[in-house]
């Protein structure tokens, strides 16, 4: 018997079944402690407490249910090679079915109705968790910090990223990158590493596993993944497409009051 039990921040509980094969034995019992991001069809919580390890909660209902399904079941095949290193661990998939109303309430509303013995009309729908540890910060909260910020968003980190992208390539696989950087974080341990997997695909790329970094942009027909060859202008790791940088004591930065053009070079100031 596999069984989680969610403490949601508005005072419900949900408690939801293990999916045979993707969750472990036992029941376990965890508290939502904020959410750290809403997507169209998800909401993603922070929490811990799971066998000591800080812990993500990806939430998942109807209408929107297969996709959550569906993500669950790819990490638990195509993805399961790069759990731990391009993705992150997986810890289980549960799911349940659940009252919801068809119109606005609360959760006091609804117990407030549930004890006056006249709730409103309800419908079920299946919900889904996806249970994985916790992997950092998403990394468009990282690139909007200032240079004093604890990750500055280098040009090293972009080409860090494009290679864990190029990795899934290499195996076949081919994901949808949020240029915002809404599934791609980053740990305390310094790695990236890539979320969100509803319409991951497969994927026979031609890629030669060669980015060309700081090179001149190759030709598409040479580098032959439009896919790739497009996030690797988007993220400018080539000549023409470089952003503007400054190197300040060895560290190397975007420069935004530049242009695109220049690159701007500052000599090491010596310490006090």
């Amino acid at each position: 018997m596999s069984s989680l039990t969610v403490a949601l921040p508005d005072g419900r509980e949900l408690v939801l079944s293990g999916v045979d094969g993707q969750a472990p034995q036992g029941h376990r019992h965890v508290r939502a402690l904020s959410g750290i991001q809403d997507n169209y069809n998800s909401t993603i919580y922070q929490s811990s407490g799971l066998d000591g390890k800080n812990i993500v909660l990806k939430m998942c209902a109807e209408p929107y249910f297969e996709d959550v399904k569906y993500e669950a079941e790819v990490y638990h095949t195509l993805l399961r090679p790069f759990q731990g290193t391009i993705v992150p661990n997986v810890l289980g998939f549960y799911v349940s079915e659940e009252e919801a109303p068809l119109d606005s309430e609360t959760a006091a509303d609804a117990r407030d109705s549930a004890a006056a013995g006249k709730g409103k009309r309800r419908r079920k729908q299946r919900v889904g968790c996806i249970v994985q540890e916790y992997c950092g910060m998403l990394i468009d909260k990282i690139a909007n910090q200032s240079l004093d910020d604890r990750y500055p968003f280098i040009l090293l980190h972009r080409y860090e990223i494009l290679q864990q992208i190029g990795r899934l390539h290499r195996a076949g696989l081919h994901m949808t990158v949020d240029l915002s950087g809404n599934n791609i974080v980053r740990g305390d341990d310094g790695v990236f590493r890539l979320v969100h997997f509803q319409d991951l695909q497969r994927h026979a790329c031609p890629w030669d596993g060669d980015w060309h970094m700081g090179e001149s942009a190759p030709e598409l027909a040479h580098f032959k993944c439009t896919a790739l060859y497009e996030l690797a202008q988007e993220f400018g790791i080539w000549k023409h497409h470089q952003f503007a940088v400054v190197v300040i004591q060895g560290q190397t930065y975007l420069d935004v009051r530049t242009s695109a053009h220049e690159v701007v070079e500052t000599r090491k100031t010596p310490s006090p």
